[in-house]
């Protein structure tokens, strides 16, 4: 019943925020002005900003009912850190996709508040959903409608929300719009210092998200929020909290503003409520009484409060909420003598009008009309509703509000109806024109005999304090239309009345429970997303609450609603060791491991199981082994991608375990560390061929306990039996005559269900019946119990006729363990601690330590060996070792790792900014913290330090201390006792110069992966928006960059081109310049012109090295830097930019160093041409550059390749990249020298094609 409207955020979500500094005066809240400068290129710029400058402000909320107690308070710090947490989480998601709408459903303000960010960090459309209707058919038509209109978007809930009723129709509301309708709002009325924002209504309520939540973001105050039902059922609640939290701003309807002089109206009841804060109550929604406003206020201001505080107002969707104000009130409504308030005047943003529909000229004051509004808090349109959208707006752009309204004199807006009638009870809208539908089953409590209504008669319709009497239609009509209601057909007792109520069926008081019950009772309500745990009793079968062969886990109440088929159940998901995999035996379902993983849970060890495909209505069985083990092994890496693997199975499981396994080690390159077979051999297709369907309902019934083992043994050996010759319906009358009926009714079996069972289990013995196992394995562990009868004539030869032969198939040794039971019962209840037991004893060798002499002599071994070899084995040696720590690094310490990755390079920097790695390389011998301390904070570099850094003054010996012990741990500086550091070698590297000069790229690194998304992961081409940009938050070119903006970074930049160029590491080692100069004899010829040279280094070096040979050495280089170069003698410095035509002509050789990689292919085309114009037949073009191999790239180089990606949308590239590259512009790579093995660094020799 009328049309639901939701919030869509259509945001720029690519860009990054502003690096304008905010305010950061915590005392009190930003001012209207200050906002209306700050500049947020989308929402999510408006959250990070808040979590930056004023991290102390919260969001407190509290749970339906707890009002009493504490709310939950979250900073607007954790608020973001959860949200980035979450976004991942979401953008994982398979059917998640940027750009799309994600519906949230969620009752909860904190979950909804959560999950809004969520989405947006995520970069999707966050599409906040109103609670829908208890009528069936209505939610039924409702979510078709959402369905069609966002596309089966995603949806986040919790089980059991519910929605509203309608058609829906979504209100797409921008970033522009929501920034420019808080300014408006925030523009209004002066505010305290210490304010905070209250909100009772749902988040997915305009009125609760932007009115309250991204205002007080905007502003930069706290805000609370609770649930409507615990203010409407006590209203004295609402002053409780305005005072408790010394609230500023509000809103009420004019509904709890008569509970408020109803409850709140006597003066015997003291109270101690503060409301000196209490400036702006917004009312609105419904029409507001200026009888009830006044004294509602009256009532305020006797605690406090402002004279003029309650400010009625007009409020949609359409326009961002509130958007037309009355900041007169009461003064000017009760001058006029208005009954009904009048809502006021425009706000900054928008403009109002009021239309004559029969002229559609401006209404004169008083003359009833349109209302129709337009400005940049307007929305622009109905997603995907071009139809609703061209009816809404008038031909000049005018949004048409549906409402009848006059203009008085002086302009504020007077409402007297709507076009569509609509009844507002407590906020919700009802069309007047659904309410005849409903006639037949309408519900009626209490009309009042006369309006206005006292505020006692208020209150009670209100809260519907009367017990409901169903009536017939006529009774209704007649209600409906004369008013009149005869008080004796209905009942006088009154009753609580609930919203959403639900009607309850099976109720079973919890007193007939134990309390061991009720909680089992309540986590399988839990497990199955049933509301009312009391709606299962003692005898409601689990069937008829959901399949028993359906995923027995629990969902996550965050979680995104899929109902794609998941193999993997988790049956414990916690802990630290290698994960055991359990695949389903013959019968599909994983319920015989249960009891195994309730025995494990304290090995510490993660257990998941693997279920069969085919349970559920609408699957596919699998048609074959292949396809079942394809799927389980995409599944089992997709929760635990690396090995090594423990995985095992019971009876026929083992095989697809065994196949598993070799997919694992010989595809996926994986190791299996650990591999089980629970009593099953390799060879089973003679056993798969004896069972027919009829067997494996037979069997099927014996494994449920329908029948017992000795009852099936029977009914095997009679040569008339059903289950040989017989009919699949004479089978089942078999077993449904032998069955146990009790066990029937618990299980919650129907015949269907075990036909269907029947018909998943026979499926699977049906795919082996040809099956010869063939590979081998690494290891395998087989446990064996007492066989079957038709299986072997004992233990024994069980054993080593059968499952013996897994040797044939193992690359090592098996290992056999003896467990208790048969082959039904060898993990049943009696038997399971047994062989939990035997599994945690004999299995995963991982967990057990190596014998420490050998670690020693291997360690040993290796340091003998870094001390001997050369710097090529050196680096092989260190990739070797890094290899080998991360292919035994569990989930767990890969997670820390890099989790904590950026924290590491912090920490470096604050170490180089202190002068802690010089303090300790230059030392004699260990340093006390208090002796470092000591020595930076004498250093004239900390002293400077200490006048930005007054934390560090006051508590340097206590930093120190925290850092050094976390430098310990990764290997910067060496512990050696407590308290006392020495330096390692990583403290010595760190204190090179060109250390600190290569930590510059900080930011950019951040920026790459939201940058590489906004691209959709495509290869940038464009250098002028790079993630370099994005992360700076500029749009100059890097070099322009740092010569404007970060001259010191340009000097680090500098220092580190200087440091690389090692003279054992030069192109000048390796290539033949005697060769080339051996005939010039012309001193005025350029003979070397460095382009692009920075300082000078290179031109330096070739004068040292070639002191006498004839001709000009020119550095050329951007004006900044040839302000910089080095005096050598005999070099002339020449500004120049490089994508200029080249002016020196016809030199012998023209050199670039690093040039290249940091432009893409077009500019380097174009580079190349502009040297090509100036050369002559005897020139050559050096090209001194990363030269890739085509296989096993080292990290520096990938690394490098990846910052010039981030930086100039450029790469490096290959020897074939390059050659292709330079033919492009008419030139030719004669030949590479490679002068830097470790690195892959080369010059490249490049002449005119002719020449060559």
């Amino acid at each position: 019943m009328g049309l639901l409207k939701r919030f869509l955020e259509q945001l720029s979500v690519f860009r990054f925020p502003s690096s304008q500094k905010e305010p950061t005066n915590n005392s009190k809240p930003m001012d209207a002005q200050s906002q209306n400068k700050q500049t947020f290129k989308c929402l999510q710029d408006l959250l990070r900003a808040r979590t930056e400058y004023l991290p102390e402000r919260h969001v407190l909320s509290y749970a339906l009912g707890s009002t009493s107690s504490a709310p939950k308070k979250v900073s607007y710090g954790m608020l973001y850190n959860e949200t980035k947490k979450n976004s991942t989480k979401l953008t994982a998601l398979k059917r998640f996709k940027v750009g799309d709408p994600v519906l949230i459903h969620l009752d909860d303000r904190w979950d909804a508040i959560l999950w809004f960010w969520t989405v947006l960090l995520a970069h999707g459309i966050p599409v906040l959903s109103s609670p829908l209707s208890n009528v069936e058919d209505h939610r039924h038509k409702h979510l078709q409608g959402l369905s069609q209109l966002l596309q089966s978007p995603l949806c986040i809930t919790r089980a059991g929300s519910l929605c509203s009723t309608g058609i829906a129709k979504a209100v797409s509301l921008t970033r522009k719009q929501i920034l420019a309708s808080v300014s408006g709002k925030a523009s209004m009325r002066a505010r305290p210092v210490d304010e905070a924002f209250l909100n009772w209504i749902g988040i997915y309520h305009v009125a609760g998200l932007i009115e309250i939540h991204i205002q007080t973001l905007w502003l930069g105050v706290d805000q609370v929020h609770l649930h409507a039902a615990d203010i409407v059922a006590s209203p004295r609640l609402f002053p409780d909290l305005l005072s408790r939290h010394r609230i500023s701003r509000t809103f009420a309807p004019n509904f709890l503003l008569a509970k408020l002089v109803a409850t709140c109206g006597s003066n015997t009841t003291p109270c101690a409520w503060d409301l000196s804060n209490l400036t702006h109550l917004v009312t609105g929604g419904e029409a507001s009484d200026v009888q009830t406003c006044v004294a509602a206020s009256a009532r305020l201001e006797r605690y406090g409060a402002s004279h003029n505080l309650i400010v009625p107002g007009f409020s949609m969707t359409e326009n961002c909420a509130g958007a037309i104000y009355n900041l007169n009130y009461p003064d000017y409504d009760i001058a006029k003598g208005r009954a009904i308030t009048s809502l006021g005047r425009c706000m900054r943003g928008i403009e109002m009008r009021v239309t004559v529909r029969a002229t559609g000229r401006t209404a004169e004051p008083g003359e009833p009309g349109d209302p129709e509004v337009r400005g940049t808090v307007v929305f622009g349109g109905y997603y995907r509703n071009p139809v609703a959208t061209a009816e809404a707006f008038t031909a000049d752009g005018w949004f048409r509000t549906g409402d009848i309204a006059n203009p008085d004199a002086e302009g504020n807006l007077c409402l007297t109806g709507r076009v569509k009638g609509v009844i507002n009870i407590n906020g919700i809208k009802i069309i007047t024109a659904d309410v005849q539908t409903l006639l037949e089953v309408i519900t009626v409590a209490y009309v009042p005999r006369e309006w206005p209504p006292n505020a006692e008669e208020m209150a009670e319709v209100d809260t519907l304090a009367v017990e409901a009497c169903k009536i017939s239609g006529a009774k209704t009509r007649t209600l409906f239309e004369t008013g009149v209601f005869d008080e004796d057909a209905a009942y006088h007792r009154q009753i609580v009345y609930e919203t959403n109520r639900q009607k309850q069926h099976n109720i079973l008081p919890d007193g007939e429970l134990s309390e061991a019950e009720t909680l089992l009772r309540a986590d399988f309500a839990g497990v199955k997303g049933i509301e009312n745990p009391n709606m299962i009793g003692i005898d409601t079968p689990i069937f008829e609450l959901g399949s028993a062969v359906e995923q027995f886990t629990a969902i996550d109440t965050s979680a995104v609603v899929d109902t794609d088929y998941d193999p993997v159940v988790s049956l414990s998901p916690t802990g630290t060791k290698t994960p055991l995999w359990l695949v389903h035996p013959g019968i599909g379902e994983i319920l015989v491991f249960v009891g195994l993983a309730q025995h494990l849970r304290d090995d510490d060890r993660p257990v998941y199981a693997l279920r069969v495909r085919g349970f559920e209505p609408g699957q596919n069985k699998f048609a074959s082994i292949a396809e079942a083990v394809d799927t389980y092994v995409t599944a089992v890496r997709r929760q635990q991608p690396w090995g090594p693997y423990a995985i095992a199975s019971y009876s026929y499981g083992a095989m697809l375990t065994f196949e598993i396994a070799k997919k694992l080690e010989v595809v996926a390159g994986q190791e299996v560390r650990f591999l089980g077979s629970f009593n099953l051999p390799p060879h089973i297709k003679a056993r798969m061929r004896q069972l027919s369907w009829n067997m494996c309902l037979l069997h099927l019934g014996q494994f449920l306990g329908l029948m017992t083992e000795a009852c099936v043994d029977e009914e095997i050996s009679r040569k008339n039996s059903s289950y040989y010759e017989g009919s699949r319906s004479d089978a089942l009358a078999r077993l449904l005559t032998l069955a146990d009926n009790s066990r029937m009714l618990e299980l919650g079996l129907t015949s269907a269900r075990l036909v269907r069972w029947a018909d998943v289990s026979y499926g699977l013995q049906s795919m082996a019946v040809d099956y010869e196992p063939s590979g081998s394995v690494s290891t395998i562990d087989v446990f064996h119990a007492e066989p079957l009868k038709v299986a072997a004539a004992s233990r024994a030869k069980w054993v080593s006729e059968q499952l013996g032969r897994w040797k044939d198939f193992c690359r090592t040794k098996p290992r056999f363990h003896e467990v208790g039971g048969a082959h039904y019962t060898m993990i049943g209840p009696e038997h399971v601690i047994g062989f939990s037991e035997k599994l945690r004893g004999a299995c995963w060798p991982e967990d057990s330590d190596p014998n420490p002499s050998d670690m020693d002599s291997a360690l040993a071994q290796l340091t003998e060996l870094a001390t001997t070899a050369g710097s090529v084995a050196r680096r092989n040696l260190i990739v070797n070792l890094r290899k080998l720590a991360d292919s035994v690094e569990d989930t767990t310490g890969t997670i820390q790792r890099y989790g904590h990755i950026e924290l590491e390079k912090a920490m470096i920097e604050i170490g180089l900014e202190l002068g802690i790695f010089k303090c300790l390389a230059r030392a004699q011998g260990p340093k006390t913290v208090e002796e470092v301390a000591q020595q930076t904070s004498a250093d004239p570099q900390f002293m400077s330090i200490e006048s930005r850094h007054p934390l560090i003054a006051l508590s340097l010996t206590y930093i120190l201390e925290r850092a050094l012990r976390y430098y310990a741990t990764i290997n910067v500086v060496n512990e050696v006792s407590r308290g006392l550091y020495a330096p390692s070698n990583l403290t010595k590297n760190l204190t090179e110069k060109v250390t600190e000069a290569a930590l510059g790229h900080y930011r950019m690194y951040q920026a790459t992966p939201s940058y590489m998304k906004g691209k959709n992961y495509k290869n940038p081409v464009d250098e002028t928006h790079t993630a370099f940009h994005d992360g700076w938050n500029t749009r100059l070119d890097p070099f322009h960059f740092m010569m404007t903006e970060l001259p010191e970074q340009l000097e680090h930049f500098n220092t580190y081109m200087a440091l690389r160029r090692q003279v054992e590491l030069s192109w000048l080692t390796v290539y033949p310049v005697q060769d080339e100069i051996t005939t010039l004899t012309d001193a005025e010829r350029p003979l070397y012109v460095n382009i692009g040279g920075g300082i000078g280094h290179q031109c330096a070096q070739f004068r040292e090295k070639y002191p006498n040979v004839s001709g000009r050495i020119i550095l050329q280089d951007l004006p900044a830097t040839i302000a910089q170069a080095l005096p050598t003698p005999g070099v002339e410095n020449m500004a120049h930019d490089i994508f200029t035509p080249q002016p020196v002509k016809g030199a012998k050789f023209y050199y670039m160093r690093s040039v290249l990689h940091n432009h893409p292919p077009h500019k380097v085309k174009k580079l190349f041409e502009n040297i090509k114009a100036a050369m002559v037949h005897d020139s050559i073009l050096l090209v001194d550059e990363t030269v890739l191999p085509e296989t096993g790239v080292g990290f520096v180089a990938a690394a490098m390749d990846l910052t010039m990606l981030g930086a100039f949308a450029s790469m490096e590239r290959t020897e074939s990249e390059w050659r292709e590259l330079i033919e492009s512009a008419g030139l030719e790579l004669v030949k590479t020298y490679t002068y830097n093995i470790l690195d892959n660094e080369c010059v490249m020799d490049i002449r005119l094609p002719h020449v060559a």
